[in-house]
């Protein structure tokens, strides 16, 4: 009887490590694993804004995105947030702070 309820202890002592260690494991990279994978290849397209989302840069520049978006009534919108960026780099809209 003593044993088979020091084995459901440890395996709930197990299960439960488990559950705490999962988040902090390292995932393997597919190229650690089939070595025959040919590399990942990205492609960058650039895109101009279209009109909508330029009128929102140009609010969120102006710092008044937050208070045209609650006009509008968009649900949220006193979570958006603009993140100022150097010119050389594109904006980050919609940011939720």
């Amino acid at each position: 009887m003593d044993d088979i309820i020091d084995e459901e202890h440890r395996e709930r002592v197990v299960s439960k490590l488990h559950e705490v260690l999962r988040p902090f494991l390292l995932r393997r990279m597919k190229r650690d694993v089939d070595i025959d994978l040919p590399e990942k290849k990205e492609l960058v397209v650039y895109a101009q804004m279209s009109e909508i989302q330029h009128d929102y840069y140009r609010l969120a520049q102006a710092g008044q995105l937050r208070e045209a978006l609650m006009q509008q009534g968009v649900p949220e919108a006193d979570k958006v947030g603009f993140i100022a960026t150097p010119p050389s780099l594109p904006p980050s809209l919609f940011v939720y702070v």
